[in-house]
C-alpha cells in the first residue's frame, strides 16, 4: 500500500488502482482506492477515489480492478492441473513435516507467500488436520485487495481460527509472526512467465534467514529453465529498436550517435505456438488487419538447459551476487540469433513437476513461455549450421539474461560492455532502455509512420510552414516530423506525463532531431492540456495532431482515441484550437469483428468453473470473476487460437474536425446489425481503432491498430452463441461512451 497519493499514482497506469493510506484528523488511518478514469471535460485522466459503497452492486473496486489488471488470476485458478499437482505436492510435504516433528509435538507454523485466495494455506491447512495436527498458518499477501478477497475466501470456508491473512511483503522487517517457533512448512507460489521476476529467490532467502525452521519444507522445491536459440525478424526483432528504414529522415533516438530507445535485453511473454503450433479450425498469427503472415521462425539451436534453482535449503540458494552459464552450442541451422525462447519446470515436491514448456502441460494463460531479444546488435552475428557458438546465461534475484558469440576464438558481443558484474550489466542495461517493447514494436509499424509524414505534410501544405502547430500527443512524433520533415516553424509540443517521459522526448528532439531549426520555434512544453492557453504554444493553433499516444494508455487504443477527442473539444471550447484547424488524425473508427476463441482460452477466462475449487468454497472469488465480461482485456490476437465469424465492422466514428460543437461520436449508444457469415460459436468480440488521416485533397491513409504492431482489446462474452450452417444470423453490437460511471464505454451484445 502507497503511503502518500503523489507516490501511488506516479507510476501508475490505466486500469490500475492503486491504494492509499490516509491518516486523519484522529491520527488513525483511512485506505482509498483510486480508480484510473478519462476526463470527458478537459482530457486525459482523473484519479477518483471510489470506495466499496459506490458500485452500484456493492462490489469492492478495488478488487474488481485488482482482477482486471492482474488478467493472469482467472486462468491461474481455471489451472486444474496447477491446482492438483500443488494439492498432491501440499499433502506430500505435510505427511513428511509429520515425521520431522520432534516426539510429542503436535501443534506446526505455516508460512504461506503470496497467498491469492487462500487457497494453498487452506490445502496446507486441511492436511495438516488430516494428520492430526494442529496448525496455525500465516498467510501473507502484498496486494491489499487480493488480501481483502482471502479473508472472505478463509471466513467463507470457516478457517478463520487456523488461517491469518496478513497484508504486507514477506520480506518486509516488520513482518516477523514467528519470533520463536519457526514455521516447518513453506509454501508459496511466485512464480511468473520469466519465471524470477516475482521475487521467489529474494523471497525464499528471507524466509529461510527468519522465518523457517531448519528441518522447514518447502513448496515449491525446484525450478530448471531451459531454452532454444531462435531467428524471427517480426516475432523477436521488432520488439526493439525501433529500427527506422534508411529512407526514414527523423531520428527516434535521444542520442545523437543513433542509440536505439529500447536496445535490446528485454523479456516478451508469448504463447510459443506462434513459432509452429498449428490447428485446421483455429489460426495463430492472425489479426484482424493482417493481410500477410509474419515470417515463419527458425529455430537455430536444440533445447538445452540454462539454470537450475534450489529453495529446498538456505544454502542451496544462489548467492546475491547472481550467477552465470556459459554454454556451447551447435547451430542447427543458418541464421541471425534474435533472440532466445525459454521455459520453465518445477519440481514442487516428490516427483510433482509442473513445466511451461509448450505442450507438456495443458494449454493455459498465466505462465506462457518468455523470449529473450537480443536487439539492435544481433545482425552482427550469423550463425552456421553444424557451426559451434556459445551463449551465456546471467541472472540475478528477478531476472535473466543471455549474451551470444559465434566462437570463443573470434567472440562477437550483442552488448558492446564488459561483463564485470550482474549489477554492472543491469544498470547498463536499465540505462540504455527508454520505452516499452510494446512501445517499440508500435514504432516498428513503417506504414503507420509513413502515414502521419505523409498527412502532416498535406496539413502543412494547406496552412504553411509559418502555421501554428500543436502535438497533444505524449512522445512528440507529430511534432518531430512538422519541424524535421517539412521546416514548421512554430511547433509545439505537449508532454503531459511523467517528467522523465518529458525529458525523454526533449532528448530525442534536441539530440535525435537538432530541434529546433535555425529561424525556427520548437517548444516542449511539460503540462496539462486543460492548463495551456494559446499565449503558451505562440497563438491560436492551426495544426492539432497526435498518433494518439500517450504513456498513461499504453496498449488501450480505443481510450487513446477518446482521449484525444475529449482533450481537442476541451480545448476548442477554450479558443486553444481554431474551429477550422486540421486534426491529424481526421476521425477514428471504433472497430469489431466477431470471434470464435479455442476453448482452451474460453475455460481459462470465462470466471472460475466452480465456486468449490478443491474443496474450498471460492463464491466471493466467483462472484468477481463473474464480471469477466464486463470489461476489455488487452491481448495480441495472433498469440491466440481464433477464427473469424464476420466481416470486420464499425460500430462508432469519432469526429476530430470542425468545431467543438461538430465535434462527435457517430454511432453513440446506438445498435449496429451485421451478419454473422462463418458457422460457428460467437464467445468473444476483438475491438480496435483505425485512423483515417487526409494525405492530399481527396485521399486518406489508414492507420490501423488491428494489426500485428499493436494489442487489440478482447471482450469474452457471458454466454456464447451458436451458429449454424444453415441459418442466417444478424448480430447487434452498441458501444456507448456516456456511461456516467468510471468506466470509458459500455458494449452490448445480441443476435437477432
Amino acid at each position: 500500500m502507497a503511503s502518500s497519493i503523489e507516490d501511488a499514482i506516479r507510476n501508475a497506469r490505466y486500469n490500475e488502482a492503486v491504494v492509499v493510506s490516509v491518516e486523519g484528523n484522529n491520527e488513525e488511518s483511512r485506505e482509498i482506492v483510486l480508480i484510473a478514469s478519462l476526463d470527458k471535460h478537459n482530457g486525459g485522466v482523473s484519479w477518483q477515489d471510489a470506495s466499496a459503497d459506490s458500485h452500484p452492486d456493492g462490489f469492492d473496486v478495488g478488487i474488481l480492478r485488482h482482477f482486471r489488471t492482474k488478467r493472469w488470476i482467472v486462468p491461474m485458478l481455471n489451472d486444474i492441473h496447477r491446482n492438483n499437482l500443488y494439492e498432491n505436492s501440499i499433502r506430500k510435504a505435510c505427511n513428511d513435516v509429520k515425521k520431522r516433528l520432534q516426539v510429542g509435538k503436535s501443534e506446526v507454523n505455516i508460512l504461506d507467500i503470496g497467498t491469492g485466495t487462500g487457497l494453498l494455506a487452506m490445502m496446507a491447512g486441511r492436511e495438516m488436520n488430516e494428520q492430526g495436527l494442529n496448525s496455525r498458518i500465516t498467510s501473507v499477501e502484498m496486494a491489499s485487495a487480493m488480501a481483502r478477497l482471502a479473508k472472505m475466501t478463509i471466513a467463507e470456508n470457516k478457517m478463520e481460527d487456523q488461517v491469518e491473512i496478513v497484508e504486507s511483503h514477506s520480506c518486509d522487517p516488520l513482518f516477523d509472526p514467528f519470533s520463536s517457533n519457526k514455521a516447518m512448512l513453506c509454501t508459496s507460489e511466485l512464480l511468473e512467465t520469466s519465471l524470477l521476476a516475482e521475487g521467489i529467490i529474494p523471497a525464499m532467502r528471507d524466509a529461510w534467514e527468519r522465518h523457517l525452521d531448519k528441518n522447514a519444507i518447502v513448496v515449491p522445491q525446484k525450478a530448471r529453465v531451459y531454452a532454444q536459440v531462435i531467428e524471427s525478424e517480426t516475432l523477436i526483432h521488432s520488439h526493439c529498436g525501433p529500427h527506422l528504414s534508411e529512407h526514414t529522415v527523423i531520428s527516434l533516438s535521444s542520442t545523437r550517435d543513433g542509440k536505439p530507445l529500447l536496445s535490446g535485453g528485454v523479456r516478451i511473454p508469448v504463447h510459443a505456438g506462434i513459432f509452429g503450433d498449428s490447428d485446421s479450425e483455429f489460426l495463430l498469427n492472425q489479426f484482424p488487419t493482417d493481410s500477410s503472415d509474419p515470417d515463419i521462425p527458425k529455430f537455430l539451436s536444440k533445447t538445452f538447459q540454462v539454470f537450475e534453482f534450489d529453495f529446498s535449503a538456505p544454502e542451496k540458494l544462489p548467492p546475491k551476487t547472481g550467477g552465470s552459464n556459459k554454454i556451447t552450442l551447435e547451430a542447427t541451422g543458418t541464421g541471425i540469433p534474435h533472440g532466445v525462447l525459454f521455459w520453465w519446470e518445477l519440481d514442487l515436491y516428490n516427483d510433482e513437476t509442473y513445466s511451461t514448456e509448450l505442450g507438456k502441460s495443458p494449454w493455459q494463460d498465466h505462465w506462457q513461455q518468455c523470449v529473450y531479444a537480443f536487439g539492435q546488435d544481433c545482425k552482427n552475428v550469423k550463425l552456421e549450421k553444424g557451426s559451434p557458438f556459445e551463449l551465456t546465461a546471467y541472472h540475478d534475484d528477478t531476472s535473466i539474461d543471455f549474451e551470444i558469440t559465434k566462437s570463443s576464438e573470434n567472440p562477437v558481443h550483442l552488448h558492446k560492455r564488459k561483463k564485470l558484474s550482474n549489477e554492472a550489466k543491469k544498470q547498463n542495461s536499465s540505462k540504455e532502455n527508454h520505452i516499452s517493447y510494446e512501445r517499440a514494436l508500435q514504432l516498428n509499424d513503417e506504414n503507420r509512420l509513413t502515414a502521419f509524414t505523409n498527412s502532416i505534410g498535406y496539413a502543412i501544405k494547406q496552412k504553411g510552414q509559418d502555421s501554428i502547430l500543436l502535438d497533444i500527443s505524449d512522445f512528440s512524433i507529430c511534432a518531430i516530423i512538422a519541424a524535421s520533415t517539412f521546416g514548421a516553424k512554430n511547433v509545439s509540443t505537449l508532454e503531459s506525463f511523467s517528467h522523465e517521459l518529458c525529458m525523454l522526448s526533449a532528448a530525442v528532439c534536441q539530440e535525435g532531431n537538432n530541434l529546433p531549426k535555425e529561424g525556427a520555434s520548437f517548444s516542449v512544453i511539460h503540462a496539462y492540456a486543460e492548463n495551456i492557453t494559446p499565449n503558451e504554444v505562440g497563438g491560436e493553433v492551426d495544426i492539432i495532431c497526435a498518433e494518439p499516444y500517450y504513456q498513461l494508455l499504453e496498449g488501450w487504443h480505443l481510450q487513446e482515441a477518446l482521449n484525444y477527442f475529449y482533450t481537442l473539444k476541451n480545448m476548442k471550447k477554450r479558443g486553444v484550437v481554431k474551429n477550422n484547424a486540421i486534426s491529424i488524425p481526421d476521425t477514428a473508427t471504433i472497430m469489431i469483428c466477431a470471434a470464435q476463441f479455442d476453448n482452451d482460452v474460453i475455460k481459462a477466462h470465462s470466471s472460475i468453473h466452480q465456486s468449490m475449487l478443491k474443496g474450498f468454497h471460492h463464491d466471493t472469488v466467483k462472484k468477481y470473476a463473474d464480471r469477466f465480461h464486463t470489461f476489455d482485456n488487452k491481448i495480441y490476437a495472433g498469440q491466440y487460437k481464433w477464427k473469424r465469424l464476420s466481416d470486420n465492422i464499425p460500430v462508432a466514428k469519432i469526429q476530430y474536425n470542425g468545431t467543438a460543437e461538430d465535434m462527435k461520436i457517430d454511432g453513440d449508444d446506438q445498435w449496429k446489425s451485421f451478419e454473422i457469415n462463418v458457422e460457428g460459436e460467437i464467445n468473444g468480440l476483438l475491438l480496435w481503432v483505425d485512423y483515417a488521416v487526409k494525405t492530399s485533397d481527396n485521399e486518406h491513409s489508414t492507420i490501423t491498430t488491428g494489426n500485428h504492431y499493436h494489442q487489440q482489446a478482447c471482450r469474452f462474452l457471458s454466454s456464447p452463441r451458436k451458429v449454424e450452417s444453415s441459418s442466417s444470423v444478424v448480430a447487434k453490437v452498441k458501444i456507448t461512451f456516456d456511461t456516467q460511471t468510471f468506466e470509458s464505454h459500455v458494449i452490448d451484445f445480441e443476435l437477432v
